[in-house]
């Protein structure tokens, strides 16, 4: 399991280790429409990133992050060699979404939108 920021806007407590986040997947953000940049900059964040392992990254306000660094995971997911869908690379890409009411993060697949829980990945570290 992998676990990343956006940005370092914000402090990220781990819901999984409990332990402050601090790999960062886009260092600057100040041409926030620069999309092409930022899909280059998650492509090569997510490619360095074991194929199996399941990441789960914590989504700041920056909407448009969000979508470049799906964009880039379908890259990798879809890496030459696969089979469209049916020789996927194994790995899961979850986003953590911040609930102003309970104050944590909840953990939703990209894909599916499934719903996990943080003790579903304590095995994985």
């Amino acid at each position: 399991m992998k676990e990343l920021i956006f940005t370092t806007r914000h402090e990220v407590v781990s819901e999984v280790t409990g332990k402050i986040i601090d790999d960062c997947m886009f260092e600057d953000t100040k041409n926030i429409f620069d999309m092409e940049s930022f899909i280059s900059i998650a492509k090569k964040k997510l490619f360095a990133i074991d194929k199996s392992e399941t990441i789960i990254i914590y989504a700041s306000g920056l909407k448009i992050l969000m979508q470049a660094t799906y964009i880039a995971w379908m890259y990798l997911k879809f890496a030459p060699g696969s089979l469209g869908g049916y020789d996927m690379y194994p790995g899961r890409l979850i986003f953590a979404h911040h609930d102003n009411e309970t104050n944590r993060y909840r953990l939703f697949d990209a894909v599916t939108g499934e719903e996990y829980r943080a003790s579903d990945f304590s095995e994985e570290e």
